[in-house]
């Protein structure tokens, strides 16, 4: 269970270092990955930078590659951006964003500027909505493995408002629907928002998921609001490619003669 009270101050205070506070020389992989651990938040034990999603971002061009197995100031700048953004971005639309930003003859050091005051407006805002509210919620982290054929396929993790359905962590989820739980409780998720794209493996999700490190795996994450526009949970869950199938089924919206 996460203390909403530290979690608000963190996002008020935990910020990435300015440009001139980058290191001015060069990192091995071990000193980079342990330097991002201080430079972004982190919310999870199992959200960090590991060696094979630096070695898959440099290869896919996401970032430089390394300068002789180091990496200097602007390397570090972009895993600060991706360490933020690969929360809630497809690799894809990360790689889009960062072109988008350092097109022309924008520096990195400029983007890298822009970036981290879009990141400090975005946390205060955050931050700030959690007093408007006036609700320093408690959030319930839940985690489940799926299991078809007796082989793990999909790891799915949601974090879920406390303080609108107390009780919640004597329910047994391996046989009861969270959302029953919720609905019991009074609480009826309606709206929402959802990002799918692909993604890298942890080491965690990796040993779960019975594959190796850096392996693809396609991701869903959002978060579910109730009517009021309460968040009631957030929720990220990866898959393994060989085992999952995404469909879409169209409807047509009623009075238009367009399919949505």
């Amino acid at each position: 269970m996460c203390d909403s009270a530290s979690l608000q101050e963190r996002l008020r205070t935990q910020r990435p270092v300015d440009w001139d506070q980058l290191p001015d020389f060069s990192l091995y992989m071990d000193q980079v990955l342990s330097y991002m651990d201080r430079q972004v938040i982190r919310f999870d034990e199992d959200d960090g930078l590991t060696a094979a999603m630096v070695n898959n971002y440099t290869k896919s061009g996401l970032a430089p590659r390394a300068e002789g197995k180091k990496y200097g100031r602007e390397h570090l700048a972009y895993f600060t951006a991706i360490c933020v953004l690969k929360r809630v971005m497809s690799t894809r639309d990360m790689d889009l964003l960062i072109r988008q930003e350092l097109q022309g003859d924008r520096s990195v050091q400029d983007g890298y500027a822009a970036f981290c005051d879009s990141l400090d407006k975005a946390l205060n805002l955050t931050a700030g909505e959690m007093d408007d509210t006036a609700q320093v919620a408690q959030w319930q982290r839940e985690r489940r493995l799926r299991i078809i054929d007796g082989t793990p396929y999909m790891l799915e993790g949601c974090y879920v408002n406390w303080e609108l359905c107390p009780g919640l962590e004597e329910h047994d989820y391996t046989t009861e629907s969270l959302y029953r739980v919720l609905n019991s409780h009074g609480v009826y998720p309606v709206q929402g928002e959802e990002q799918v794209g692909i993604t890298y493996a942890t080491e965690e999700e990796a040993r779960h998921l019975r594959l190796e490190e850096g392996d693809h795996l396609f991701f869903r994450s959002g978060v579910t609001c109730d009517r009021d526009g309460r968040p009631v949970d957030h929720f990220k869950s990866v898959a393994r490619p060989d085992k999952v199938r995404f469909s879409t089924v169209l409807h047509k919206r009623a009075g238009t003669d367009r399919d949505i």
